[in-house]
């Protein structure tokens, strides 16, 4: 997982796809850690974001937030990768889709105690909303 990240800071998508793939296999057949595993596919929806790939993103993405869900422990995760969803969403044009990750973004990171990510999350919101009100009627 590690060089798979220096492989998404080099902008090397593809390279880091491929390592992110190989741990989530080597994962799935050994006891993980669902932290582990949560990461795993967030970095794998980033990646494929960032390489426009956005219906892999999205996938990964929600299939992260399904491991977060199901694992106590994870709701600081499950507010990452729903902030990146968010975005995705929002860059794609799913403003409405974007506001209520923006939102669970907020909850969680209030919920947990994160002041400055739920700020973030505040703003982000915003923005959903800025581009709720430029669509027609």
């Amino acid at each position: 997982m590690e060089q798979s990240n220096i492989k998404l800071h080099q902008s090397d998508t593809r390279e880091a796809q491929s390592l992110i793939v190989e741990a989530q296999h080597l994962m799935e057949t050994q006891d993980t850690d669902p932290t582990l595993f949560a990461h795993a596919h967030h970095s794998l929806g980033t990646s494929y974001a960032m390489s426009r790939q956005f219906t892999k993103a999205r996938a990964s993405l929600e299939t992260g937030l399904a491991v977060c869900a199901n694992n106590s422990g994870l709701s600081r995760k499950a507010a990452k990768i729903s902030s990146d969803l968010g975005t995705l969403m929002a860059d794609n044009g799913n403003s409405r889709f974007a506001k209520i990750q923006f939102e669970r973004t907020a909850q969680t990171n209030h919920d947990i105690g994160d002041d400055v990510g739920r700020i973030v999350a505040l703003n982000n919101l915003v923005y959903a909303y800025f581009l709720l009100a430029q669509l027609p009627g």
